[in-house]
């Protein structure tokens, strides 16, 4: 590790790009640091780095996702696993590494051939199911289109942070911890929108029992659409998929620990569709009320016909 000299213009740069990726400027200095203060284009020898390379290819060159891809090696729990290859001594280091000592793409990607053990929920396991690894793929992509997406959105600066955070965090974990981390943070969010829902499905029948107008704006039905029903959509399918495998859990090797993941997760996918539910409540309220005060002040029909 290099305390970085961040007097330096150049130095000063980067940790600023390396925070705007991580969201977080401790996550950032320590990456940077733990890479001899080179970019994570280069590795700790400053030699171009054949790992970030093959990372740029996997994910069609998005340097973003290579860069946190790559900065899961930099964790504790990847050098305990893997052993320190930082170190100067690599004689803990069980794996092999590239022509700049670093670890092969191979350990980080799925399609990998390198036959890996995992500690997971303290057992150790030989493969993580593909569908996990598919479902951990498809959060990483929703993370960053939806990142990218709050600049236009009314999402506060904090949730922005809170979710680079986390984007940080899932990428120092294995797939399957990461998935489930991101379930628990899916729980909080799709709570917290159901109850936007309710509230909005509560005014406007309210609205409707005391004959006043609609007091529910498109902005707080585009939220929910976007921010929540459109964002994990795809993540709740995959994670219901999970489900209806009988085999995808069966790598943990503890039936009560399994019976308490399937709950949870049953749990978390059960209040998005009733999330769902409840907002195309709230659209089709409104747009039949749209279309009788349309038709009415076209002289089509009388409230009483329709």
């Amino acid at each position: 590790m290099q305390c970085l000299n961040i007097k330096n213009k150049e130095v000063a740069a980067l940790l600023k790009e390396y925070t705007e990726i991580f969201g977080n400027e401790d996550a950032a200095y320590y990456v940077l640091s733990e890479n001899n203060g080179y970019g994570l284009d280069k590795a700790p020898n400053g030699a171009d780095s054949k790992l970030f390379s093959d990372l740029l290819a996997h994910y069609n060159g998005d340097k973003n996702k290579a860069i946190l891809a790559k900065s899961k090696v930099y964790a504790d729990s990847f050098k305990k696993q893997f052993g320190n290859w930082l170190s100067d001594d690599k004689t803990n280091v069980t794996k092999s590494l590239d022509e700049n000592g670093e670890p092969l793409s191979s350990y980080l990607l799925p399609s990998g051939n390198h036959s890996n053990k995992y500690r997971v929920y303290n057992q150790t396991v030989n493969e993580i199911p593909n569908q996990i690894h598919k479902v951990y793929e498809d959060i990483m992509t929703g993370i960053e289109r939806r990142i990218s997406d709050f600049k236009y959105s009314k999402f506060s600066n904090d949730q922005e942070n809170e979710l680079r955070r986390l984007q940080f965090q899932m990428n120092q974990f294995e797939n399957d911890k990461a998935v489930f981390e991101f379930v628990d943070y899916m729980a909080r969010d799709v709570y917290e929108a159901l109850d936007r829902v309710n509230t909005l499905l509560f005014k406007v029948r309210e609205d409707l029992k005391y004959n006043n107008p609609i007091s529910v704006s498109p902005a707080e039905l585009d939220l929910i659409k976007k921010g929540y029903i459109g964002f994990y959509g795809n993540i709740a399918t995959n994670i219901q998929n999970m489900l209806d495998d009988q085999d995808t859990f069966t790598y943990i090797n503890d039936p009560k620990l399994i019976e308490e993941v399937k709950q949870s997760l049953n749990k978390t996918i059960s209040n998005y569709y009733e999330l769902v539910r409840n907002y195309n409540n709230v659209v089709d309220i409104i747009a039949k009320e749209n279309f009788i005060a349309e038709a009415s002040k076209a002289g089509s029909f009388t409230i009483d016909e329709l």
